[in-house]
């Protein structure tokens, strides 16, 4: 309690009847009391309500203008239930953001098809390869053997490649999990331009680069295949070993699609220097002319499920 002697004077022209005299919408008496109390009009009320009558009466009118002043800066009720959802949404999104990724689809199969868009290769041999890749996926045998393993779907990207500084993301993943997925698949890779600039040979690069695909898809699978495939050796880029041992050092399996028409054992050459990883092989086209039926043969090598008890005799490469 405020001693009555402690309280500030209060002279005859302040003691008018409250309401009488106003500052600023609050009552010169409350003004005189906010001078000694300056951190609370009520507590300043509260210290002299008990000494008399007219302490009770400064007490009530300055509540009173108090609860006026805090009205008026105080937002309407509407804008504080918009801020108070605003707030909860945006504490939702932070709360997801940083909590762990949602868990990615898993699919059968990641595969990736890698196709030589080197100098050796002109427009006509270009062609060959997307329309024959678009040939594999509408085969009724490959569309089952999508269909048909633990998860029902694979997942597919088209890689462009030529020299090591030309590796473009020519198709990214499509989930095939239904015949209208595998269909539309298939007509986006038929109608693929050619993006890739000419250059040379660097069988290293793109599967560097098929790695960094693999490690961004939206999908998981135990199976990961990088689906090379070329019509030369590797003349460019950084080394091939170092690439395709560290693929095969993280479970991605590297196969190969040899075209021999300018070189007739580069199949060998696929065997020995590209292909790594558990149940790599390697599949020959004499020609570009019979790369159709040579990729569609392999895709359904790479796709068909088999159990692991019998990966060892089915998909080792013959000797």
């Amino acid at each position: 309690m405020v001693h009555q002697a402690a309280l500030p004077r209060i002279k005859a022209r302040d003691q008018k009847p409250v309401g009488a005299g106003q500052r600023g919408g609050v009552p010169n008496h409350a003004h005189a009391l906010l001078k000694l109390f300056p951190h609370g009009a009520r507590e300043a009320a509260r210290a002299g309500c008990a000494r008399s009558a007219f302490w009770g009466q400064i007490w009530r009118s300055t509540a009173r203008a108090a609860s006026r002043e805090e009205s008026a800066i105080r937002p309407p009720r509407s804008l504080r239930r918009a801020l108070s959802a605003l707030a909860a949404l945006v504490a939702a999104t932070l709360a997801a953001s940083s909590g762990a990724p949602a868990r990615a689809q898993t699919v059968d199969l990641l595969l990736v098809l890698a196709i030589d868009c080197s100098y050796s290769v002109d427009g006509g041999e270009y062609d060959l390869q997307r329309k024959g890749v678009a040939y594999a996926l509408q085969d009724p045998e490959i569309q089952e053997a999508i269909l048909s393993g633990p998860n029902g779907a694979i997942a597919i990207s088209v890689v462009q490649w030529s020299s090591g500084a030309s590796q473009v993301l020519a198709l990214p993943w499509r989930l095939l999990d239904s015949p209208e997925a595998i269909a539309a698949t298939a007509a986006e890779i038929a109608a693929l331009p050619r993006t890739t600039r000419d250059g040379a040979t660097s069988i290293s690069a793109a599967i560097a680069f098929s790695m960094g695909v693999i490690q961004r898809s939206p999908y998981q699978a135990v199976r990961r295949i990088i689906d090379v495939s070329g019509d030369g050796r590797n003349n460019n880029g950084p080394p091939l070993a170092r690439y395709r041992e560290a693929a095969a050092a993280r479970g991605v399996t590297i196969n190969g699609l040899a075209i021999l028409n300018e070189h007739p054992t580069l199949d060998y050459y696929f065997k020995a220097q590209v292909i790594a990883g558990f149940g790599a092989f390697v599949e020959a086209a004499n020609t570009y002319s019979a790369y159709q039926e040579a990729i569609r043969r392999k895709m359904l090598r790479e796709i068909r499920y088999v159990p692991v008890s019998d990966r060892a005799d089915r998909l080792d490469p013959p000797g």
